[in-house]
This record gives structure tokens, sequence and C-alpha cells, in this order.
């Protein structure tokens, strides 16, 4: 008897219409457990509190032990605007109501997989944090999913030994697709917000295909590990648990929970009111002068636009940046003033977290400080500068208040300068006065950060000398060379939606992730 049925839960299918395949359609009888977000009963527990059933039949559903273990539910922009099941890194958790014993066979040897769909909400920056398990320690007989700063990883251990896979999750709380499998090791495979990383890491070590002794098998649990306090501050979306699958049902479960779990590729779905100034080569017009405009997609109007006919840019598409519109700057006249006034732009000089993202090639020799975008143009004007630095192989970002600056110059690779990159420059923290640059080029030989401590302090009452000003420094005849093809400004964005911006631009130019 199909138990979801009959407690009224029919069998979900990820994209229905059409006959399209689904979870259940895929694994069939390898189906051993799942849930998905959009299924929920808040109160359908055996005790009354939250229930997650499992949508494969088998009834294993998982329960909140108590009122206050119970998660809430809500969607999230960065899974899709999907379903997720909201953990609050406290003390929510959910427990199946199956024993232990059902889950022997993933830590007896045999084939398994585990997908989970989630992602953390804050930095895990210390101790780890569990998505699901059956165990606690490395050691125990069972399996654990966890993740840890710039890392995701599973094991399983059979009571006396065990083997750990470990996966770089560079995109860190944009995490999207955890799919751990076992069999007599484990191979981990990682999808990113942006869809293009998937890092594979199979353990060395082998484990019994007979549990030992040690440490007493748990039955699953979602959000903390067997006896741990390790809860996960975090959105979970779907799990799936899977006995005995073949290869070919792996691969087409795991390309259907990227296709439903996709992130939209917009810049303002991911920065939502964070995004304050967007620019991509693929948005140009004419001013009602004539004179070519480069469209602001934010919807604040921001519109950046040529001040004459000997100032206006060409566009084109550049192969170095995987073949995307870009607007092309001659490095001696054409440049951009955006319309907006110069004080919408005081927080680029100001206390707070800001970031800015600009996509670009040089070409040729780049010019002594070519200026990319800014609204200052000596160092210690008002505002804010990102432009290449006095050597060839250098860029400079500065802000500056008035009397003093603070700079960052982030060094590149010799004969590096013409290969496409994106150049991500901010304020990291709101209670840090410091610069960040990070730099991704599309080879990865380039990944370096350069910081500097801001003890002046910037000013909160005068406004900036100048609005934004792109393909020169605003007052000087430093012009910027080359190719652009897209420039993002956000006010006070979160370190996750850092994140997922840089994923979607590094899939957009098809750049390496650093």
């Amino acid at each position: 008897m199909n138990l979801g049925s009959r407690i009224g839960i029919p069998r979900p299918a990820h994209r229905a219409a059409g006959g399209a395949a689904t979870v259940a359609s895929i694994l069939g009888a390898s189906l051993f457990e799942w849930h998905r977000a959009d299924q929920v009963e808040p109160t359908g527990g055996a005790t009354g509190f939250f229930r997650w059933p499992d949508l494969s039949g088998n009834g294993r559903h998982c329960d909140a032990p108590l009122a206050t273990n119970s998660p809430t539910t809500g969607t999230d922009a960065f899974l899709n605007g999907r379903a997720v099941v909201v953990f609050d890194g406290v003390n929510d958790h959910l427990m199946s109501v199956a024993p232990a014993s059902a889950y022997t066979p993933f830590h007896d040897g045999t084939t398994v997989a585990i997908w989970c769909v989630y992602r953390m909400r804050s930095v895990v920056s210390a101790a780890s944090k569990t998505v699901i398990a059956t165990s606690q320690t490395v050691a125990a007989n069972g399996f654990n999913l966890q993740h840890i700063s710039q890392y995701a990883y599973g094991f399983a251990g059979n009571g006396t030994a065990q083997t750990v896979a470990i996966i770089t999750d560079i995109s860190e709380m944009s995490s999207r697709i955890r799919l751990t499998r076992m069999g007599t090791a484990l191979t981990p495979d990682f999808t990113d917000s942006s869809d293009t990383a998937s890092y594979d890491t199979n353990s060395s070590g082998n484990y019994s295909a007979s549990p030992g002794s040690g440490t007493a098998l748990y039955t699953l649990k979602m959000g903390r590990s067997g006896i741990g306090a390790d809860w996960a501050d975090m959105n979970l979306a779907e799990v799936i648990l899977a006995v005995n699958p073949t290869a070919q049902q792996v691969a087409e479960v795991s390309a259907l929970l990227s296709t439903y779990y996709a992130p939209s590729d917009s810049v303002a779905n991911v920065l939502g009111a964070a995004l304050f100034e967007h620019h991509r080569a693929d948005s140009t017009t004419t001013n009602g002068s004539g004179r070519f405009r480069w469209t602001d997609l934010s919807g604040n109007g921001r519109h950046a636009d040529s001040p004459s006919a000997a100032a206006d840019p060409a566009t084109g598409v550049d192969a170095g940046l995987n073949g995307q519109p870009v607007v092309t700057f001659d490095g001696s006249s054409d440049y951009l003033v955006n319309v907006a006034p110069a004080s919408d732009f005081a927080f680029l000089h100001q206390a707070g977290i800001w970031a800015l993202w600009a996509v670009h090639r040089f070409i040729g020799t780049p010019t002594l400080y070519g200026g990319m975008y800014g609204t200052c143009d000596a160092a210690i004007g008002l505002g804010t500068q990102l432009d290449m630095s006095g050597a060839a192989n250098e860029l400079f970002g500065g802000i500056g208040n008035g009397a003093a600056n603070v700079a960052a110059h982030l060094p590149v690779r010799v004969g590096s300068d013409n290969v496409g990159k994106v150049a991500v420059f901010r304020s990291p923290t709101g209670s840090s006065s410091s610069l960040q640059m990070r730099f991704t080029q599309a080879s990865g030989l380039a990944s370096v950060v350069s910081s500097a401590a801001d003890s002046v302090g910037r000013s909160a009452a005068t406004p900036p000398v100048s609005t934004a000003v792109i393909g020169k420094r605003v007052t000087g005849a430093q012009h910027f060379q080359g190719n652009m093809a897209e420039i993002i400004v956000a006010q006070a964005p979160s370190a996750s939606q850092v994140a997922a911006v840089n994923g979607l631009l590094n899939t957009r130019y098809a750049l390496t992730t650093t």
C-alpha cells in the first residue's frame, strides 16, 4: 500500500506535465525515502508537532520531537524560488519515525545514493553543521552529511573505521545539490549556485561490508547528527535516499534536481532591494539627444550616457568573455557619465557594506590608471575608484573621504592582463573598515586578495565630488582601453548574495570560481 496516499499525500512530480520523469518514476523500487518541502504537515507528527512526510510511500516520515524543535517553512530565491524547510540552527531538527535498523544499508557496504538540496543561511566558520545523518562520529555506524566553511563533506562508518569524502564548496552558502554515493568508497558530487562546478573526491579507504560493534546506529535526523549539538542554520528543500540505484538512475535524478532548483540567471532576483545599479552590454540604446546610453537594468534610472559623439563607445561581442556582448572603450576618448545626481553615490565613500563588480577585458597595453568605474578622481577625493594601477599587471581600488584614503592593490600575473576577468571590490562588514578585492580570470591562474585598513574613516555627510563615470577617471584623462560586459553595484548586500552574484557572473562569462 502507498502509505503516502493513505495519509492524503500524493507522490509529487518535479515537472509532471507532458509525462516528464519524476524522482519516483526514475528510481522505482530503489527509492528508499523522499522528502520535498512543498509537502509538509505542520502538526501532522505522531506527537502533534511538525512532520515532513516521506513521499516514497515507505512511511519513513520525519517528525519534530518537541514543539520547540519544529522548523518553519518558506521559499528561497537562491533555490529557484522553491519551497524550503527552515532550520534555525538553535534547536530545530527532525527524526525519522522508522527504527535505526531501517538505515542499515547506509553503513553496511550496500550501494546507496543520497541527495540533499540545501542552502546554509549563515557562514559556517568553526564547528561543522549537520544536514542529515544517522551517526554522530566518523567511526560510528551510519553516515553524516555536513557543511563547514567552504567545504561540504560526508562520511560513512561501520563502527570501527570510516571513509571520508570532502568537497570544495566555493560558493559556500549558495550550495545547491549535495550528492554522496557510497559503495566500497565515497564519491561526492557537488553543484554550486552557478551549476558549473562539480568537485569529485574519492576516499582512498574502503569500509567493511559488515558493520562493526562500535557506536550504535541512529535513526535518520535532519538538522543535527545522532546525539550531537551541531544544529544547522539552513534551508533544506529536498532529501532523497536510494538503495542499489544504477549509475543511470543517479545521473537522471541529479539532472532533474539541477533543472528544478536551477537559480534564475537574474542579478535582480539575487540582490533584490540591494541592487543599486546594473549595466549589461546586451542592453544599450540612445538617449534623447541621440547619444549612446548604457541602460540601468536595476529599475532605478541610473543610466550611463555619453556626453558627446566623440565619447560614444562601440558595441560587439568578445570571445574572451564567453562570446558575450561587450561595450568597447577606445582608451582615448570614450566614456559614460551617470545621469543620477552625485548625492545618490554618497554611500560609496561612507562606512557600510557595498559591492562593485566589473566584468572586463583589457585590450592592448592598459592605460596608466585607466578608470573603469568611479566617483572620484584623486586618491583622496570623495568617493570610490576602480581602475588599472601604475603597473600593467595591477588593479587598483580606493576610497577617499576628502582628506585621506584607503587603497587596495590587486596584483595580476604578468601576461594575464588581456584575459577575461571579474573584479569584485567591496567593504566586507559593517564593523570592519577595509577594502577587499576578488579577482577571477578565465585561465584560473590568478586569485589574489589584498586588503588595507581604513584608519581615517569616511565622511558621512559630504556627498561625493561626482556622479559615477564609466570608462575613465572623473576629471582625469586616464581612459579605460578594453571591453566591458557588465557592471553591478549593490548597497548592503549579504554575504550569500555576493556569493550568488559571483556564481552567476562566473557562469555567464565562463570564468573560474575563485
